[in-house]
């Protein structure tokens, strides 16, 4: 078995960039969906503070949570989707008969999922900073680890949603996009997990 070749990793993930450079509509994609979340959370942010004593006393609560849970959603499309354009074009197969390893073609989805959350979800970030005055980077090095985590668990969703795909087809497609939004209710992303009925407590 030949070992893993940083060469063909990088000359996958780099056609992957180049697509995404070669239109400028999927760059202004990556950035556009997380601002305007992060622009609608921040006003009802503004206007529930000065209505709600516990936000007052948790200012930027709601837009952190906004803004990890969207790097745990673009990291897990950016391995779902890139892979979908693939199967689309038909070009997997040519891909496997090429020296590439399976583990290969891994490593550069995650590669390019990393360079499309950066950009989607960083704009984002640095925008909440003049337009709300709320600094995400204020958490400090536990951000690191958030940082971190959110992004295996996307790209171990994205790289399942890919396998279902293998194996139903491109009718499993739609599960990229529903398979996160079935966690959210159980991830605490605008509520303590407390709230949660004691039984569900275990799996949140």
């Amino acid at each position: 078995m030949t070992a893993l070749s940083p060469r063909r990793i990088g000359a996958l993930a780099l056609r992957y960039l180049y697509l995404l450079r070669g239109s400028w509509i999927r760059v202004v994609e990556l950035a556009y969906w997380p601002t305007v979340q992060m622009i609608l959370w921040g006003f009802i942010t503004q206007y529930l503070a000065g209505h709600s004593d516990v936000l007052m006393q948790t200012a930027g609560l709601l837009l952190a949570g906004v803004l990890l849970w969207d790097i745990l959603f673009r990291s897990q499309l950016g391995v779902s989707v890139v892979f979908f354009e693939e199967l689309r074009s038909r070009n997997l197969g040519q891909l496997f008969i090429s020296p590439l390893r399976p583990i290969e073609l891994i490593l550069a989805l995650i590669l390019v999922s990393l360079a499309r959350t950066f950009i989607g979800v960083g704009f984002a970030i640095l925008l909440a900073i003049p337009f709300y005055g709320f600094n995400l980077f204020e958490i400090g090095p536990p951000l690191l680890g958030f940082f971190l985590n959110l992004l295996l668990m996307g790209w171990g969703i994205g790289l399942m949603v890919a396998s279902l795909v293998l194996r139903y087809g491109m009718g499993a497609e739609g599960i990229a996009w529903a398979a996160i939004f079935a966690l959210a209710p159980l991830c605490g992303i605008y509520y303590p997990i407390a709230i949660l009925p004691d039984w569900l407590q275990p799996l949140a």
